[in-house]
């Protein structure tokens, strides 16, 4: 390839999103021959729904492929829950971009499992549909700081306790933000993103920041 397609390649690596357009999910089969979850999601609030897994996914969250398409995303989800997946609907399948977090999920029957995630747009074309649409492939691999493991020490305790509570912002109804001790944001609970980021008043939560 010539340096001008070159440039362009490493351009949309650098927004998140890849230019190919994937017909269904025939391509995917190779991410069944390795030991890390992959899945792709429509975090589309008015359908969320899983639309491909590997099996290591369905390892972990102790299921069937069947049962996984089919896990319901709706019943019973609370109002927080509902604001964490659009906040992430709009950064992903809205402005293309790619987020990263950090998410305890509770496999039925299974222990549960910490995650470092890092959500990107892909494009697809579904059977049925005209033309392809953005949705968010899920790329998990799992921490050392699981809750089926024993603490060795209080400081593994303490860090693991506090990376919990910043997650569990997440899953509040409230404006939440947690700086550091400089002022610098580092986190904010997915109604902030909606008020602050979505509603035009900040660009991104890097830019919020407070005079310490």
């Amino acid at each position: 390839p010539s340096w001008s397609e070159n440039m362009v390649e490493k351009k949309d690596l650098r927004n998140g999103i890849l230019e190919r357009e994937y017909k269904g999910f025939e391509d995917f089969e190779i991410l069944n021959e390795l030991e890390q979850p992959f899945f792709v999601m429509d975090f589309n609030p008015a359908h969320s729904r899983h639309l491909w897994a590997c099996k290591r996914t369905c390892y972990y969250w102790n299921c069937t492929f069947e049962e996984f398409l089919a896990k319901d995303l709706h019943t019973g989800t609370s109002p927080a829950a509902r604001k964490y997946m659009d906040s992430v609907y709009q950064k992903v399948q809205v402005r293309n971009e790619t987020d990263h977090q950090l998410k305890t999920l509770h496999p039925s029957g299974g222990e549960p499992l910490t995650y470092n995630m890092e959500i990107r747009p892909i494009k697809v074309k579904l059977a049925g549909d005209e033309e392809a649409k953005t949705y968010a492939l899920v790329i998990a691999s799992t921490t050392d700081l699981d809750h089926s493991k024993r603490y060795e020490d209080e400081r593994t305790k303490t860090f693991d306790n506090a990376r919990r509570s910043h997650e569990l912002l997440r899953h509040i109804d409230d404006i939440s933000i947690l700086f550091s001790l400089e002022g610098k944001s580092i986190f904010m609970s997915a109604a902030a993103e909606e008020f602050y980021v979505q509603g035009g008043r900040a660009v991104s939560k890097e830019e919020m920041s407070i005079d310490v």
